[in-house]
């Protein structure tokens, strides 16, 4: 059953992109797709709720059920609702892991394939190996813990889906997010200030203190969206992601956001 209304989509709009789409390519049901974009976006939060994401989705709809990749942070310290970064990094299903895992199964029944991906490259990040008491090798050893641990309970939970790091399925991931912290520093500094000032509290949690290095970190997180979205949308992936100021970074790629309307930070 459907929980949030989708009446504020243009479909009338959304149908033209569809059956332009069929036209060029000569196959695919636009009438189809359109049904099973409004059946995943009855669950899904306000990001997804616009004509051009509904339109996203649509054409990844088109030849059946989207693929959907979901990436998840590590098991960072919290408090049963957010996360915290007091104590140490734990090797079980992370906080939002369980969130994304009790969202997909709402809706299982209308995706394809399902790939929960953990973000690894944050055990690169040394400011969080200190705020969770470990190092890259421990960091890395944990995460496969909790990879495994979100095996068992999606087998439990008689989901199917996969479960990775984020660098196995998207290599360049890395080298993409350089690139975008580079231009965002130069071109988006405004905004990156304004996104610090709403990130403060989690930024003195980390202990992460310093104005400019606080700012560095908005740029970093924020590449990741934009790689993360660049490259999902190269591979017609769609991307289920929790509420975060960053959202707003994959409308300036070309990924299908479902948007799971939960917080965590």
């Amino acid at each position: 059953m459907s929980t949030i209304a989708v009446s504020t989509i243009d479909w009338r709009r959304v149908s033209k992109r569809l059956c332009d789409a069929v036209r060029k390519n000569g196959n695919g049901d636009a009438g189809q797709a359109i049904e099973l974009v409004k059946d995943i976006l009855g669950y899904a939060g306000p990001a997804s709720q616009t004509s051009r994401m509904a339109g996203r989705l649509g054409l990844l709809c088109l030849y059946g059920k989207p693929h959907v990749v979901v990436p998840a942070c590590p098991d960072l310290p919290h408090d049963g609702q957010r996360y915290t970064f007091r104590g140490e990094l734990g090797s079980d299903v992370s906080l939002l892991a369980r969130r994304h895992i009790d969202f997909l199964c709402l809706m299982q029944r209308f995706l394809g394939e399902i790939t929960i991906l953990y973000a690894d490259r944050e055990s690169l990040d040394p400011l969080l190996q200190k705020a969770c008491n470990a190092d890259q090798e421990t960091f890395m050893q944990r995460l496969q813990g909790s990879a495994e641990a979100t095996k068992q309970m999606i087998a439990n939970l008689g989901l199917s889906a996969t479960v990775m790091m984020m660098s196995e399925l998207f290599p360049s991931l890395g080298d993409q997010e350089e690139t975008s912290i580079q231009h965002l520093l130069k071109t988006e500094l405004t905004d990156l200030q304004f996104m610090t000032t709403k990130r403060r509290t989690m930024y003195l949690n980390l202990g992460c203190f310093l104005r400019d290095e606080q700012i560095i970190r908005t740029a970093r997180t924020a590449a990741q969206y934009l790689a993360l979205g660049t490259l999902a949308a190269q591979q017609n992936l769609a991307v289920v992601n929790h509420t975060t100021v960053n959202l707003a970074r994959y409308v300036k790629t070309d990924t299908a956001l479902i948007h799971n309307p939960v917080e965590v930070y």
